[in-house]
């Protein structure tokens, strides 16, 4: 942006346009920056380089008004407060699942206990993880822990 950067940008869209969406593309990763515009109400921030789907952020912004990359989690947790940084819209299985993998239940036994198959139950874990960020199931677990689903 040749005539403002984002700290003044910013400011200006949300009084303008208050309802539009904004996602952060920075390749900065400084944690005084990235908590200033979360706290400010950015909808997301995406590092430059990073593999996550821009596509796809684009849809959770759109679907969730909020997503953050596994890394921006990394680097803010703890620093905004009690409540989790992004709340994911979860259906009833997704929620049990999350549930039975926290008392560490193999995919076998939650299929059974949910009456699915296990490779359905594999499929939600990946796309728990997908949706969550997180690279595994101890990451999904203190996920679901923080933002209040177990």
């Amino acid at each position: 942006m040749p005539a403002q950067d984002a700290y003044g940008a910013f400011p200006a869209i949300k009084k303008q346009y208050p309802a539009t969406k904004v996602i952060l593309y920075t390749q900065f990763m400084a944690k005084d920056m990235i908590l200033h515009f979360l706290q400010q109400g950015v909808n997301s921030i995406l590092f430059k380089g990073e593999t996550d789907d821009i596509c796809e952020v684009v849809e959770q912004v759109w679907a969730t008004g909020k997503w953050l990359s596994h890394s921006v989690r990394e680097l803010v947790e703890g620093q905004l407060g009690e409540k989790p940084i992004h709340k994911l819209p979860l259906g009833e299985n997704e929620r049990n699942i999350i549930k039975h993998i926290s008392e560490g239940k193999s995919s076998k036994e939650i299929a059974t206990l949910l009456h699915l198959g296990e490779n359905t139950i594999n499929s939600y874990r990946q796309s728990l993880l997908k949706k969550t960020g997180t690279k595994n199931t101890d990451e999904l677990i203190r996920y679901a822990f923080n933002s209040g689903l177990i």
